[in-house]
């Protein structure tokens, strides 16, 4: 597959627009469309790549996944690692209950349909969430569950009629999208099956590039320059009240695929995308994602207000800074198939994934959050410390008998290690959080024993969790 550097400069013109919508800069109230780009440049580019490892004749599902969880779970990972200091420190327990739901969610890349099923993506709450933009992770990895394997049957037993397959499939999305849009209104943001026909615009761009150049002349150039257009008006004019996916959404995402179809460094707009500075953005785009809107969630928590255009625009400069650092020293060192090979790639996909026992496992998992770690949402924030404490103290002990009977009877394998230490971790930081005011007017000393214990417990449960994470990549699994 051959190496475009326009296209990491289009990665910047999407990633740019979301972070200005999410930081209230004038100018950009139709920023999120950003994400619909990054929708039709993933179809381009996953479905380029797997055409050419088809036609080598070297395709492999196990690898496909492989190389998603390289791609996918080390940021993403890392980033969630960052967000739990500050949700301990700054998020009332409620909202610790949904945030540690949100993280069960993005695990299991189903983030959107918890989101679907709570506030709109426009909402004042939603902007609280600090996972909230995982949605659009959760779409595509959903989508690329069936993507491959629709693929690799298309092509060993029709594959002369894969391409108006893809073509109908995209059409009865987009037809069903616009008929959500109109019956159901803000409800469908979130759906995947709404989006998968944008997923697939790219997808046809890349069967139709497959063996050819981009356009070339006058035809080239003038289709990249009005697709830019396009987005650029997109992103200008579009609002929170815009019917979202729908006939609307044809503007942004067909303007990339005639970007992806046209721009080439011969022309004006592939020049301008090719640009230093832009490819670098592009290159940092996928962790400048994860990082921009977990900032400004927080802000926006610690507040209780509507922070300022300048903090947000500094957090969102802070966000890039982020950036160059996990890609450089997460994304990076993790693609190296010989540092991170199939094997360990797909092991690691399923600790973070919990699939050991699949959904019902993580929904132990959801259980141990709401009930043990945080009660019923009916226990108001002033009754909640007293509760924690006793509930937290009791569940210590209960996992101490596990892992002591899981060691004598040598099951303490490296996904249980895992899910109790991610549990444990989870509990631990709500406990702490309610624990400061639990023990408020309390003797100094016993203060101290109190938070000592849970410190405790928190550094065992993170030691948990980067222990298996060392196997992973030390290659002990």
């Amino acid at each position: 597959m051959h190496y475009r550097r326009e296209i990491d400069g289009l990665r910047a013109l999407a990633v740019l627009p979301v972070i200005l919508f999410h930081a209230g800069v004038p100018g950009f109230s139709g920023g999120y469309v950003g994400v619909d780009v990054f929708f039709v440049i993933s179809g381009y580019l996953i479905t380029a790549l797997i055409l050419t490892e088809l036609d080598g004749g070297h395709f492999s599902l196990a690898d496909f996944y492989a190389r998603r969880a390289r791609r996918i779970l080390p940021a993403l990972l890392t980033v969630i690692l960052a967000c739990l200091p500050l949700a301990w420190l700054w998020m009332t327990p409620n909202q610790l209950r949904d945030f540690f739901q949100s993280i069960a969610a993005v695990a299991l890349f189903s983030s959107n349909l918890l989101f679907w099923s709570e506030d709109g993506y426009f909402a004042t709450a939603a902007e609280e969430k600090p996972l909230l933009h995982t949605w659009s992770l959760a779409v595509e990895e959903q989508y690329y569950l069936l993507f491959p394997l629709l693929m690799l049957l298309g092509w060993r037993h029709a594959r002369g009629s894969l391409p108006l397959a893809i073509a109908l499939l995209a059409a009865a999305s987009f037809a069903l999208a616009e008929w959500s849009s109109r019956h159901l209104g803000g409800e469908i943001f979130y759906l995947p099956q709404l989006r998968v026909w944008e997923l697939m615009l790219g997808a046809l761009a890349a069967l139709y590039l497959h063996r050819r150049a981009p356009l070339a002349g006058a035809a080239g150039a003038a289709s990249a320059l009005a697709g830019l257009a396009a987005i650029g008006y997109a992103v200008h004019a579009y609002h929170a009240d815009t019917p979202f996916p729908s006939a609307w959404t044809l503007l942004p995402t067909a303007g990339t695929a005639l970007v992806i179809l046209g721009a080439a460094p011969g022309n004006l707009a592939g020049r301008l995308l090719g640009l230093r500075a832009l490819v670098l953005l592009g290159l940092l785009s996928y962790s400048a994602y994860l990082w921009h809107h977990p900032l400004f969630a927080f802000a926006r928590v610690y507040q209780r207000e509507e922070p300022s255009t300048w903090l947000l625009a500094g957090l969102g400069l802070l966000a890039l800074g982020l950036a160059w650092l996990s890609w450089r020293y997460v994304e990076q060192p993790c693609r190296d198939r010989r540092r991170l090979p199939r094997n360990r790639a797909l092991a690691f996909a399923a600790l973070v994934g919990f699939q050991r026992d699949g959904p019902q496992g993580m929904h132990a998992e959801l259980e141990l959050v709401d009930g043990r770690g945080i009660p019923d949402a009916a226990v108001d924030d002033q009754a909640l410390p007293a509760v924690l404490h006793r509930q937290f103290t009791e569940h210590v002990a209960q996992q101490g008998a596990t892992l002591r009977a899981a060691a004598v009877h040598h099951q303490d394998t490296a996904v249980t290690r895992f899910r109790q230490g991610f549990a444990d971790l989870g509990v631990v930081l709500v406990a702490l959080h309610g624990g400061d005011r639990a023990v408020e007017g309390c003797d100094p000393a016993v203060a101290l024993e109190h938070r000592l214990q849970h410190v405790q417990v928190l550094f065992v449960s993170v030691a948990k969790i980067g222990g298996v994470v060392g196997h992973v990549g030390s290659g002990a699994l």
